[in-house]
């Protein structure tokens, strides 16, 4: 399994913000987690990711304790987009999707040719040489996307991405776009999570859907037409 998670809670002080969490998922799937306004969401995907440590249960990534694994290693491995992403300074777009190689020993013409693709693959190559800080929201965002992909994009199986929002800011066009290009890294063997608010999309892209309460528990988790039903959705 690429991502297991069992009987995962995680508090802030006296608040519980997620409680008693299990499921596990393996290669080659993608993941939507859905749920209403501070069911935990985020939070989930950040102790999936190894970002937060819970108060009690157990994470594990690729069989290992990912707080026992070496931060270089867990980098060319994991790649994670936040719900918001800052940076101030003028670089270029291309200098921004290079950032991603960063965790890698490898050639410059390997790097050079990693982030050509998916500068391509996020429709980005056109503007690849304008400064970050003059773009409009949606093309931050998905320069800040392109960042990530190209952390897992030369590996060739077994990467771990993890997505909050992603499609925040993005016309229609390029949120269908990103989602066939999630599912086709899924399909290649990548292990996806992704937090949606769009019960369509995640019906359409989703092979397992992971639905939180306004409580912070899993209330569903399972392949989206049976997670899915007119009554969660009602309820949702």
């Amino acid at each position: 399994m690429n991502l297991q998670l069992s009987q995962v809670s995680y508090r802030i002080g006296e608040k519980c913000l997620l409680r008693d969490v299990s499921f596990q998922i393996g290669p080659g799937k993608l993941l939507v987690v859905l749920g209403p306004n501070g069911a935990g969401k985020s939070t989930l995907l950040h102790l999936a990711a190894g970002d937060y440590q819970p108060a009690e249960g157990e994470i594990r990534q690729f069989g290992h304790d990912p707080f026992n694994l070496p931060r270089s290693e867990r980098a060319t491995r994991i790649g994670v987009l936040p719900q918001s992403s800052r940076l101030d300074f003028p670089f270029k777009v291309r200098e921004v999707v290079h950032f991603g190689r960063s965790p890698f020993v490898t050639s410059q013409k390997e790097d050079k040719r990693v982030v050509a693709e998916v500068l391509l693959a996020m429709a980005l190559d056109r503007i690849a040489e304008r400064d970050y800080l003059t773009l409009s929201g949606g093309e931050k965002q998905r320069v800040q996307i392109a960042r990530v992909l190209a952390q897992i994009w030369s590996v060739s199986q077994g990467a771990c991405l993890f997505l909050d929002e992603p499609l925040t800011s993005l016309d229609l066009a390029h949120q269908l776009m990103l989602m066939r290009l999630l599912k086709t890294l899924a399909t290649g063997g990548h292990c996806i999570c992704v937090v949606l608010h769009d019960l369509n999309l995640a019906m359409r892209y989703g092979d397992l859907i992971a639905l939180l309460n306004g409580s912070g528990e899993l209330a569903e988790f399972g392949e989206p037409p049976a997670v899915l039903t007119p009554q969660v959705i009602q309820a949702i």
